[in-house]
């Protein structure tokens, strides 16, 4: 919804930082579950042990 209004706005500085916002809020949930902890392929780091 945010992008069909900014794509109705005329041509200016808005359109050039919101395919930054786009991309920025495309990248985060990727990130996040691709790096998470204990994803796929990539066990959870052990707590160490106390002797």
């Amino acid at each position: 919804m945010h992008s069909v209004y900014v794509f109705s706005l005329p041509l200016g500085p808005i359109w050039l930082l919101h395919p930054f916002y786009v991309v920025a809020s495309a990248l985060l949930p990727i990130w996040y579950l691709r790096f998470r902890s204990g994803a796929a392929g990539h066990p959870a780091p052990q707590p160490a042990q106390r002797s």
